[in-house]
């Protein structure tokens, strides 16, 4: 399995569809892509935000699965 990283992106609520704003949290590195799940269930969003976390390979950048708000469960990137 190779290393991913879990990018979280902050969105206005406003506007259709979600766009990302630039804001980014730095992303975090794990050795797998459950633990990059797991992590994502405990990281709290400011008021009037929401997220758009994407999970992507450290070594190749591809954006393996991605979720937003707007959005339920894991989809696949």
């Amino acid at each position: 399995m190779p290393e991913v990283e879990l990018v979280i992106h902050t969105v206005p609520h406003e506007g259709e569809p979600p766009a990302i704003d630039g804001t980014e949290l730095p992303p975090r590195r794990f050795a797998s892509l459950e633990q990059a799940k797991a992590a994502a269930d405990e990281l709290p969003v400011p008021d009037g935000w929401q997220r758009k976390e994407s999970i992507r390979d450290v070594a190749t950048g591809e954006e393996l699965c991605w979720r937003s708000d707007r959005v339920p469960g894991w989809q696949r990137g």
